[in-house]
């Protein structure tokens, strides 16, 4: 998977909001060929947190909310909200120095693309221990928890994972 292909987070986040008015057909890509957003959230995303030996044996047989919880599913779509733009700053970063071939002076070095960082999780490092989340992440993740235990109870989820078991299948 080529980074250029990746769908872009609003593409990603429409999936689940757009799904409710949607042809269900539209939202799952008929192969994996192209990167479509459903297939990255799922099959990229959900079965990071799922578990890719549980998501590899249960995915055929199973519907999504089946395999993840709600709270799997707000989680990933809370750190995709935190940190889609610390990951977009860097992909472009690193495109730019490899464009430039490594500018050597601090004039140049300083044209380069900022990064930005992660939106509720502490700036100095998200992987510092015991740091956390900030108040708004929690918010974010709770409010997209209440969204999908929602969405769980209506019909168009249910024809959503049949969709993504055939695909997965193909």
């Amino acid at each position: 998977m080529n980074a250029n292909d990746l769908p872009t987070k609003e593409d990603v986040f429409r999936v689940r909001e757009g799904a409710k008015g949607a042809d269900p057909s539209e939202l799952v890509p008929n192969s994996t060929e192209e990167v479509h957003p459903f297939y990255f959230y799922t099959d990229c995303m959900l079965k990071c947190v799922a578990g890719a030996k549980k998501w590899k044996s249960q995915r055929e047989v199973k519907s999504l909310s089946q395999i993840c919880t709600a709270s799997d599913e707000a989680f990933v779509l809370t750190v995709l909200d935190n940190y889609w733009g610390h990951w977009a700053s860097l992909h472009k970063r690193n495109e730019e120095e490899n464009d430039s071939q490594r500018p050597e002076t601090e004039a140049l070095q300083a044209q380069l693309t900022e990064l930005v960082g992660p939106r509720w999780t502490l700036k100095a490092g998200a992987h510092v221990k015991f740091q956390g989340w900030e108040e708004d992440g929690i918010i974010a993740f709770n409010d997209y928890f209440r969204l999908i235990k929602e969405d769980r109870k209506k019909h168009f989820c249910w024809i959503i994972s049949k969709l993504l078991m055939r695909l997965l299948t193909i």
